[in-house]
């Protein structure tokens, strides 16, 4: 009984794990577009890695992949997993509706 416990909790931490990378990606962005020169040079590529976040997250949550792996922490890979292809499949549907709309 225990095992599953802590199998939920390890999950539900690699589902906070990525979203405190989203938050932590989103607010490195956002500082450099506010950088004068940078936000005149990359402010488009900028604009589209915020909104495809989906693909922005393979800088961060393949490296954590990579490490739970090798610590053996199958649990919370899955809860990564679980939360990188979530945030893939609802960043894909929306970047669809709103490009094919005219944004």
């Amino acid at each position: 009984m225990s095992r599953q416990n802590n199998q939920g909790l390890n999950i539900f931490l690699g589902i906070v794990a990525v979203i405190l990378g989203h938050i932590l990606a989103v607010v490195v962005m956002i500082a450099l577009s506010a950088v004068p020169p940078i936000s005149r040079i990359l402010g488009d590529l900028l604009f589209y890695a915020l909104f495809g976040i989906g693909f922005t997250q393979l800088i961060y949550v393949l490296p954590l992949c990579w490490w739970l792996q090798r610590r053996e922490r199958t649990d919370t890979l899955k809860g990564v997993a679980i939360a990188a292809l979530l945030t893939l499949l609802l960043n894909g549907g929306c970047f669809i509706l709103f490009f094919s709309s005219g944004f």
